[in-house]
């Protein structure tokens, strides 16, 4: 019985991810091993292990997708957006070009925020004081303040935005 051929064959995860890599890297992109494990991982259906491990199937179908997925890549759009999901706070967004996506730092703005209140809290202080909860703001710009005032508090903040005391 003939082994397959050359053209049948279909190639090693770790010669595709790496051949990725080096395209995404030439293209100016700097997380480019992750993102190409990322999207392969999509395409392949599976976690990254399995494509760490070698294990993953690379049928054609995979292939194109992954080809696809890689050109969108290569034109600078976000990784989440081509996945159409971000994880935030250990949870899964689904996310497209309509919504902005959710970034690393801004889980530190929910640290502080979080934190803030516990500590509060734990005093028996009230948090709906706005002068002692907008002090803590007002260094940050105008949008951060506000933003951050309707995520702590669920409702607009009760001055016009940028006003100070």
């Amino acid at each position: 019985m003939p082994g397959p051929t050359a053209s049948t064959q279909t190639p090693k995860v770790s010669v595709v991810l790496e051949a990725a890599a080096a395209t995404l890297a030439a293209a100016g992109i700097e997380s480019a091993q992750l993102d190409a494990q990322l999207l392969l991982a999509a395409a392949a259906r599976v976690d990254r292990a399995p494509l760490l491990s070698g294990s993953a199937d690379l049928s054609p179908e995979t292939l194109a997708q992954f080809e696809a997925m890689m050109a969108r890549r290569q034109a600078r759009e976000p990784v989440a957006y081509i996945l159409g999901r971000r994880e935030f706070f250990s949870l899964a967004f689904e996310v497209n070009r309509e919504v902005l996506i959710p970034r690393p730092h801004t889980e530190t703005v929910v640290d502080v925020a979080l934190e803030f209140i516990a500590e509060h809290r734990a005093l028996g202080s009230s948090i709906s004081e706005p002068d002692r909860v907008q002090s803590r703001w007002r260094s940050r710009p105008t949008r951060l303040r506000s933003a951050s005032w309707q995520l702590i508090f669920g409702r607009p903040h009760w001055r016009s935005p940028g006003a100070t005391r």
